[in-house]
């Protein structure tokens, strides 16, 4: 039963003393449960979220998306993307295609590192256009950077990053990202669980 507090100078009865809502358990259960949410979301890429998943997840396979690819067409003094399917690419897998049509096969494969303790913090990765070509020479450099732009949204469609699209289409390179966001997720996660030990309070009272 909550203390009384006498009120002398006013004369008035005595009045209960207020329980912040913090300290109850509804609000202990609250707080648990959003920690026990974050802990089982955790990326897989980051230390804590690692051993999670090792433990609770033991036989989960993480599959990434095959990268994307096309084949480079030149169609008079136009350059178009041609998918798997494409006869222009059927063509050029069979052996059959023209050199001054077919021109290359394009593919990025960025190979994303994403990394942090609890949440993802930093991420990197190499957003180099690679061109196959069958002759072995290098792709003009008319044509690479024409090629460039058309494969940055191609890419896209097809899976890629936005953010990697982006810097694909600038040229190529590695890059690191610093993830504001997971820093943002690491406080939030941070005032959860202090808020859920303090709220353990009231087991006390």
């Amino acid at each position: 039963m909550p203390a009384l507090e006498p009120d002398h100078a006013s004369g008035h009865p005595p009045r209960p003393r207020r329980r912040s809502l913090l300290f109850t358990p509804a609000a202990t259960l609250l707080l648990g449960s959003l920690l026990l949410a974050d802990v089982t979301t955790l990326p897989h890429e980051t230390t804590a979220g690692a051993f999670v998943h090792k433990h609770l997840h033991p036989e989960h396979v993480h599959c990434d998306q095959p990268p994307p690819l096309a084949y480079l067409v030149r169609e008079g003094d136009q350059l178009r993307l041609a998918d798997f399917d494409d006869p222009a690419a059927v063509a050029y897998r069979a052996g059959k295609g023209d050199p001054s049509i077919n021109r290359a096969i394009l593919r990025c494969d960025p190979e994303i590192e994403r990394s942090g303790f609890w949440a993802i913090t930093r991420e990197r990765f190499d957003h180099t256009m690679t061109v196959r070509r069958r002759s072995g020479e290098a792709l003009p450099e008319d044509e690479a950077r024409r090629a460039r732009a058309l494969f940055a949204p191609f890419a896209v469609e097809h899976g890629l990053s936005p953010r990697v699209a982006a810097q694909m289409a600038q040229g190529d390179g590695v890059k690191t990202l610093i993830r504001w966001d997971g820093y943002l997720r690491n406080i939030g996660s941070l005032a959860v669980a202090l808020a859920f030990l303090a709220s353990l309070r009231w087991i006390f009272a």
